[in-house]
């Protein structure tokens, strides 16, 4: 994340400010967005040979690791 920070965050300066937050934003936008869903079905169908999970599990997925930005690391172990 932080090497994200670095190299795109002149072009979102809110990400470079708070990243995290960024984060969780972009994540709540996905989950309240049909048009994401309809993205990612494109990009199965287009990009993906293979296993295609379906969207409300990757979208927990991802949903779950970004959560855990929300931890402090030294709160971790």
């Amino acid at each position: 994340m932080l090497a994200d920070v670095e190299a795109y965050g002149h072009q979102f300066p809110a990400y470079r400010t708070d990243p995290v937050g960024e984060t969780l934003r972009a994540m709540s936008r996905m989950e309240g967005d049909p048009a994401f869903g309809e993205r990612y079905a494109a990009f199965l169908r287009d990009m993906v040979y293979g296993e295609r999970p379906a969207f409300g599990r990757s979208l927990l997925t991802i949903t779950g690791l970004a959560h855990h930005l929300e931890t402090p690391l030294d709160n971790i172990g």
